[in-house]
């Protein structure tokens, strides 16, 4: 048993490898070296010293070993590719290392990180409760609201997952974060959340190099990456909630990048420009085997094995859609009900920006229902 809790502070160097705010512990003895509270890694400026550069991996937790509290690392300073972990790190085929006893979150507030993946939630490794990513300044590639799993061990987020992406006017940051990637309210491979699985996204910025007609961020998907959202309540869904009238986002998913979802529900407050709105998932590119709504393991390769309402839905209330789509795009069954509503405002609302709608179809995008 390591401490009653941990706290680093990385501010310089060049780094090839991994850093973790917590313990290193030993296969095949999961409860040496645990840290019996909470774990905090932050990256911090230094001007008297080389600035925080390489290829690195951080973890707000432990490696083999586990953090009976909250974990949390921050991003305020740095140039690095890599991956950021709100958790800890396990091994392959086994969940008893790397798990968080409490929340696990991330805080991106500053940092040159476009190169670098973002989880909520642990590599090869569970969270007991939820998980948060709130991305405020800097850079980033693919974000994830969960946890990096591989073909043999899920990570699970036992709580909520939620990604924020919204600027900051916190002292030191840049008020801004460009995505250069995706951003998934899920997992990434294997895994899932068992609570909420929620992307809020209230601002986007322009990302550097990018030809001026192209969108700020690439894509938002509800749910995971090659892994199904597959939550303890029958009735929960994939949730998008979009507001304001600076966003631009090319493609929006309610559900997930080849994988399934139980539900989705999509939410358009305003925009300023929105290529692509889908209730339903992406099931598009060379061997992606679907994003189905309310089916479990792909209609499309045969499974009849059902789970959650079946029902994907989105409502466009304000701001410039292109298209709207009440299922997926190009693969991907939706099981019982799609829907697109533009609905009446009720009584006391008023729309940000005015609401400006291109083509509109209440199935999907060449994908079968």
């Amino acid at each position: 048993l390591v401490g009653t809790g941990i706290n680093i502070v990385v501010k310089s160097g060049e780094h090839y490898g991994e850093i973790f705010g917590g313990s290193l512990g030993e296969e095949g003895h999961p409860d040496k070296a645990v840290i019996s509270g909470d774990s905090y890694l932050h990256t911090e400026a230094n001007a008297n010293k080389d600035p925080l550069s390489g290829n690195i991996k951080f973890y707000g937790g432990c490696n083999l070993s586990q953090v009976t509290g909250n974990s949390e690392v921050e991003i305020t300073h740095g140039t690095f590719d890599g991956a950021v972990f709100g958790g800890g790190k396990g091994v392959s085929s086994s969940t008893e290392y790397g798990n968080i006893g409490g929340n696990a979150s991330v805080l991106i507030n500053d940092g040159n990180t476009k190169g670098a993946d973002v989880y909520g939630g642990c590599a090869l490794g569970n969270v007991k409760g939820n998980t948060i990513v709130d991305l405020v300044g800097g850079a980033v590639h693919d974000v994830y609201g969960g946890g990096l799993g591989d073909a043999s061990t899920a990570a699970i987020v036992l709580g909520n997952a939620t990604v924020t992406l919204n600027g900051s006017t916190e002292a030191g940051a840049t008020n801004d974060c460009k995505v250069y990637g995706s951003i998934f309210g899920c997992n990434n491979v294997n895994g899932t959340p068992k609570g909420h699985a929620l992307v809020h996204v209230l601002n986007t910025w322009e990302r550097e190099g990018q030809s001026d007609d192209a969108y700020h961020v690439p894509a938002v998907y509800g749910g995971g990456n090659h892994a199904a959202y597959q939550p303890s309540d029958d009735d929960d869904f994939a949730e998008v909630l979009i507001e304001n009238c600076d966003n631009s986002i090319e493609y929006v998913y309610g559900g997930g990048n080849a994988a399934p979802v139980p539900a989705t529900k999509v939410t358009i407050k305003g925009a300023d420009a929105i290529n692509h709105a889908f209730a339903g998932g992406n099931g598009a590119g060379a061997g992606n085997p679907g994003a189905d709504i309310g089916y479990l393991n792909y209609h499309s390769q045969g499974s009849e094995e059902t789970y959650g309402t079946g029902k994907s839905e989105i409502n466009v209330l304000g701001g410039t859609v292109n298209n709207v789509y009440g299922g997926s795009n190009t693969l991907g069954y939706i099981r019982t009900h799609a829907a697109v509503d533009v609905p009446e405002f009720p009584d006391g609302y008023e729309p940000k920006c005015d609401l400006h709608l291109g083509s509109v179809h209440a199935g999907g995008n060449q994908a079968e229902m």
